[in-house]
């Protein structure tokens, strides 16, 4: 049995690549070979680095 078209979607599409990582002595987290800053507060921690197609979320 053929669909006669595809289904619709209804929500916003949240797609992302998501990888662990940690922050450095030096503030930043390395994602992609480019060093992104964060608050000095978050240094040792692990972190998880969200890439969007637009942006980088570290979290």
């Amino acid at each position: 049995m053929e669909r006669p078209h595809l289904v619709l979607y209804a929500g916003p599409f949240d797609g992302f690549q998501s990888m662990p990582s940690s922050v450095a002595k030096t503030c930043t987290v390395r994602f992609d070979n480019n060093k992104n800053s964060v608050l000095a507060t978050a240094v040792g921690r692990p972190v998880e680095v969200h890439a969007y197609a637009d942006r980088i979320a570290i979290r």
